[in-house]
């Protein structure tokens, strides 16, 4: 079970961080931003799949990632772990910051676009 849920983890995360980023191209207008979000999406699909495909064949054989008791061939595990994580934090962060650059270009006054900021950091918490 806790084999299933791994693989599909990170395509939980990529889905959530793609309807984060499709709501940022429903409010933006900036054409240069625009392909920006949709560089981000692209980037988040290809890493979803990766590390769901890696988390999934880190054994071989297949069945090893559950028989965690017999010697098998699997590749180095907190490494697979920390790179996952390290890079869905990057792309967590990314994707703030990209509100951050959104909210600057606003025509609105300067306390405004600091509490449209904190809304948007609640996110980031």
């Amino acid at each position: 079970m806790v084999v299933i849920l791994t693989t599909f983890y990170p395509y939980i995360l990529g889905s959530i961080k793609i309807s984060i980023l499709f709501f940022y191209l429903r409010l933006s207008v900036s054409p240069t931003f625009r392909k920006v979000v949709y560089c981000m999406i692209g980037l988040m699909v290809c890493l979803s799949i990766a590390s769901s495909l890696a988390i999934l064949l880190q054994c071989t054989p297949l069945y090893a990632s559950w028989q965690l008791h017999q010697e098998y061939h699997c590749v180095n595990r907190p490494a697979l772990q920390y790179t996952v994580a390290s890079l869905n934090i990057s792309t967590d962060v990314f994707v703030l910051f990209l509100s951050w650059f959104m909210c600057m270009g606003l025509k609105i006054s300067v306390r405004e676009k600091i509490a449209v900021l904190a809304i948007f950091s609640v996110g980031g918490l």
